[in-house]
């Protein structure tokens, strides 16, 4: 990598004028072996030294158009030092900002191999495995080394910091990545974190307003609570917070089964005035594969015990029913929560009714991962009727009495 963001610096001061032996080297380093500013820039150039540091747990370098920004951003810094412009600190800033930001968006506009999603393992895993190479080791030596002060000559682009906590709860591994960013100056709020955070998440297609954005960054800081609109030069702000769970154990969903009896009493005449009150038996049978120790495996069945009403407001037909309705629904869902709510939702159902029976069949609306639930169900009529209808119903929990869910776990190897 040091190679590399080498040519691509040298190319650039090169097309600035800067002669071959003025070019500026770059300089690999990791912000956490710092204790100075640096920790917590992108990347700087050093006036004093005429070298250019790159920090990779600050640029983004899971997307190559980051990287970009931050070898352009620099490259401008050395610039504006050499160019004879009377440029204050504010002025140096946007020009090199503006410079850094346009080569990293054209980056991603025209680059095959171009990513605008941050890819956090990617950044940490590869800073964990280079952390004692030669390279890095050497380059965060000078880092620490360098007088970050205000007047100590070192100019930089201040960009995320990406933190990384691992811990273990019960069987599973807990990860949680913490990205933060610090201010520059003449920074604000608005401007400088919420409305970026809204460009870059409607550029990944995900729709957002700057409430939302707004709440985010003041739940996640609580500080900014009493004056968000004050922000000072160096405060660090965390901008994202993610949570990973992995687990060394694989679920297979072997199937669902819904059992229920209940009470239908609907009228028909066109429009449907009906309810159905029901208590369900569902069950969910899944298999837990050790991927250690696969002898550890096991079998389990939930079991779920809760009662509903289900509306036929927007069913039409023709026809009355009073009937006790005995159902069996079956599917095949990752989890009971995805079953159940897939249960309490819509279905397309209908149903024929007789003097003395009735039948029903029906399938629900789909899951957010495609799945829905299958079911049939037959009654005896109490009061003798005709019926004929079929549309939308919609399922509820009847909240009097509460779910109750029994687990039972049975070993593989029979211990």
């Amino acid at each position: 990598m040091g190679e590399a963001v080498n040519k691509v610096s040298e190319t650039v001061q090169s097309s600035d004028g800067v002669k071959d032996d003025k070019i500026s080297h770059v300089n690999l380093y990791q912000g956490d072996k710092t204790d100075n500013a640096m920790n917590g820039y992108a990347a700087a150039y050093d006036q004093n030294s005429n070298e250019t540091y790159l920090n990779t747990e600050g640029t983004d370098i899971s997307k190559g158009g980051d990287i970009i920004t931050s070898l352009f951003w620099e490259a401008q810094r050395k610039d504006n030092t050499t160019n004879g412009l009377d440029l204050d600190a504010g002025q140096q800033l946007i020009l090199a900002s503006s410079r850094g930001e346009q080569a990293g968006n054209l980056w991603n506009r025209f680059s095959d191999t171009a990513s605008i999603t941050t890819n956090h393992d990617a950044v940490i895993n590869w800073n964990n495995a280079n952390a004692e190479s030669d390279t890095l080791v050497k380059g965060s030596e000078k880092a620490k080394e360098l007088d970050t002060s205000e007047d100590g000559g070192v100019v930089a682009r201040s960009k995320p910091m990406i933190y990384k906590k691992t811990y273990q709860e019960y069987d599973k591994k807990v990860t949680i990545v913490v990205t933060a960013e610090r201010v520059d100056k003449g920074d604000t709020l608005v401007n400088d974190f919420i409305e970026t955070d809204m460009k870059a998440i409607s550029k990944a297609g995900e729709k957002t307003d700057f409430e939302k954005v707004k709440a985010m960054y003041l739940e996640r800081n609580p500080d900014l609570a009493n004056n968000p609109d004050s922000l000072k030069e160096g405060q660090i702000l965390i901008t994202d917070v993610r949570m990973s769970k992995e687990t060394n154990k694989t679920i297979i969903p072997m199937g669902d089964v819904l059992i229920n009896g209940g009470v239908d009493a609907t009228l028909s005449i066109v429009h449907t005035l009906g309810e159905e009150v029901s208590l369900n038996k569902y069950t969910h049978y899944s298999l837990e594969i050790d991927n250690e120790n696969p002898l550890n495996s096991s079998f389990n069945i939930e079991t779920t015990l809760f009662p509903t009403v289900t509306y036929k407001s927007e069913v039409v037909g023709g026809g009355y029913n009073f009937s006790n309705n005995v159902g069996i629904s079956y599917g095949r869902f990752e989890k009971t929560e995805e079953g159940l709510n897939t249960f309490l939702g819509s279905s397309e159902q209908a149903t024929i009714s007789i003097p003395g029976f009735s039948l029903s069949l029906g399938k629900s609306n789909p899951s957010e991962n495609g799945n829905y639930w299958t079911s049939g169900s037959t009654g005896i009529n109490l009061i003798p009727g005709a019926l004929v209808n079929w549309g939308e119903t919609n399922t509820k929990p009847f909240k009097i009495i509460k779910p109750v869910t029994e687990k039972k776990t049975y070993s593989l190897t029979g211990e």
